[in-house]
């Protein structure tokens, strides 16, 4: 898609929560079987939907916090963060850093915390584990238990046979994106990202510095596309991300601050409370004839 700008009609597809292992594909083919489909129509769909339902989690109570990541909680994360760079930096950056977010920075919890970092020093190193915020681009919010979502490794697999699914049993030819929420950045044409997966045309894994570059000194674009299969150029995929925002829930919230703040433990944070939320994990982008 290129030359002049299109305009989109967004379609939320409203579904209940996509549990660990029930399969992505499935999943979306149930959830679209009520949604009319048009030839040209994108598909946005969440990347963390497709790493619960594709089992691709990572269990944090398997990792022993070492000396490190105990630093990186008491340290770096509660004071340097929470007291220092949060206040400092935070109005600077594009989008500036919330207030509830400094504030969760000084409560970052010691002993969960700890087991986060350990994980993410272990699977991505410390560049991820320096990073404040959604280290590698492994999320924790609106995911069960102690388990954390890495960026999928079957996103692209899951866009092609989505995409191949919905030509051959509804004659449909549309395009998938999968997306992250977490930010693609632009500075001197180059496109990058702190996860640490994305499409080939962005610049991925960048960490801390990625995260403090970009949110300083680069343009702040949108979302990430993780994988994208059809007809959608990179630039135009993160512009239909941004707006599916617009009609996305929260799930159980914006954060796993706001999901604890109800539950008190980790434990408890089970799939049977998930469910309980309203949850869009497909978002329908469809063209406008002018």
């Amino acid at each position: 898609m290129s030359g002049e700008r299109r305009e989109y009609r967004l379609i939320p597809v409203r579904d209940k929560y996509w549990r660990v292992g029930s399969g992505a594909l499935k999943n979306a083919l149930t959830a679209l079987e009520g949604v009319e489909l048009r030839d040209g129509d994108v598909l946005l769909v969440s990347e963390k939907a497709v790493a619960v339902a594709e089992g691709e989690l990572i269990d944090e109570r398997e990792y022993e916090p070492g000396p490190l990541a105990k630093l990186l909680v008491t340290l770096w994360m509660r004071i340097v963060w929470g007291r220092i760079l949060g206040p400092l930096l935070g109005p600077l950056m594009d989008p500036p850093l919330r207030e509830e977010t400094i504030r969760n920075f000084r409560r970052y919890p010691k002993r969960e915390g700890a087991m986060h970092k350990q994980m993410i020093l272990e699977e991505f190193g410390l560049l991820h584990a320096l990073e404040p915020v959604s280290e590698a681009g492994c999320d924790v919010g609106n995911v069960p238990g102690y388990f954390a979502a890495p960026v999928p490794a079957s996103a692209d697999r899951f866009a092609r046979r989505l995409r191949e699914r919905l030509r051959e049993d509804r004659g449909v030819d549309v395009s998938v994106v999968v997306g992250d929420t977490d930010k693609t950045y632009e500075l001197f044409g180059v496109l990058f990202t702190t996860i640490a997966r994305a499409h080939p045309e962005i610049i991925s894994g960048t960490g801390v510095l990625g995260f403090l570059i970009g949110r300083l000194l680069a343009r702040t674009l949108g979302p990430t596309p993780v994988a994208i299969a059809g007809d959608v150029e990179v630039r135009e995929a993160i512009r239909l991300l941004k707006e599916a925002e617009r009609v996305r829930t929260k799930g159980a919230g914006r954060t796993v601050y706001d999901a604890l703040d109800e539950v008190g433990d980790p434990g408890r944070l089970d799939e049977d409370f998930l469910n309980r939320f309203e949850h869009v994990p497909i978002v329908v982008a469809r063209p406008v004839s002018r």
